[in-house]
């Protein structure tokens, strides 16, 4: 009998991954999170505008589905401004990433914060660690910019990329 240790790679964004990452983080193999770093839209795209930072929601709703359910930070991770002019309806936790990201310089170091302090076993990274914008370009010629964009256009897109220079993880 060989023991083979198994492993698992989930990427994407969103409410999809965060749904796949709650599905697995229980499994008895290592569970690797690739994050994806173009949203653009609601709120992430505000704080994307406003600090010129990568996008952290998606990052948000991986990290809170990792964390413990018996945490405390669990409760108050989702927790939306409603009052304050500026951030109203803003996650308390993108917030929270975003404080940590300007303190500590790199989404690495983040993740890494959230893994020590909350015990996450999964491996999370952020795909690439600069902001990007997904560009689609229609089978017409014409140009789409932004995720938000894209996925409200009408648009057959005959490829997708980036605009700006990816600087990838090198896990």
């Amino acid at each position: 009998w060989v023991n083979v240790m198994k492993s698992i790679v989930l990427m994407g964004g969103g409410h999809g991954l965060s749904t796949l990452v709650k599905g697995f983080k229980n499994e008895p193999f290592e569970v690797n999170v690739i994050v994806s770093s173009t949203d653009d839209g609601g709120h992430t795209g505000k704080l994307r505008d406003e600090f010129d930072c990568i996008a952290v929601g998606d990052l948000r709703m991986v990290l809170n589905e990792l964390i413990s359910d018996n945490s405390s930070l669990k409760d108050v991770f989702d927790y939306r401004f409603e009052m304050l002019h500026g951030i109203k309806s803003i996650s308390l936790g993108n917030l929270f990433i975003l404080s940590l990201l300007e303190m500590y310089k790199d989404i690495d170091k983040v993740i890494d914060y959230f893994k020590t302090k909350e015990n996450i076993k999964s491996n999370v990274y952020m795909s690439c660690n600069n902001p990007l914008t997904l560009c689609a370009e229609c089978i017409n010629g014409d140009v789409i910019k932004f995720e938000r964009v894209i996925g409200e256009s009408n648009c057959n897109i005959k490829r997708l990329f980036v605009d700006g220079e990816p600087i990838c993880n090198e896990e």
